[in-house]
């Protein structure tokens, strides 16, 4: 079995595939356990104590919007394509653009 990290594939040890490799080859030469054996331990105990579990439903993603501070357009925040400074946001870079042109004026002002 696995008992530490240094034992796994990615970190140089035999990993999970000793057990196909090598150990399932010796018990079979010896005559210690039947195909049918291999076939519970590899195949149909893994399965069984498995078979209870159900994924769970995928959730919903919530459908949140913001509004633009300079053109008051709604928009979807999705990262990378809207920007944000203080208590101002801005739905993409031509309303960016826009107030930068006006000096950062507050928003009052602009309007």
């Amino acid at each position: 079995g696995i008992m530490m990290k240094l034992q796994l594939k990615k970190y140089g040890g035999a990993g999970y595939s000793v057990v196909l490799k090598e150990l399932v080859p010796r018990l079979s030469k010896k005559e210690v356990i039947t195909s049918e054996h291999i076939d519970l331990m590899i195949n149909k105990n893994p399965r069984r104590l498995l078979e209870w579990w159900v994924p769970p439903p995928t959730p919903e993603v919530p459908k949140y919007y913001l509004t633009c501070s300079i053109c008051s357009k709604k928009f979807e925040p999705i990262m990378g394509e809207y920007f944000s400074k203080y208590n101002i946001v801005y739905c993409g870079t031509k309303c960016l653009r826009k107030h930068r042109k006006l000096g950062f004026k507050p928003l009052e002002e602009t309007k």
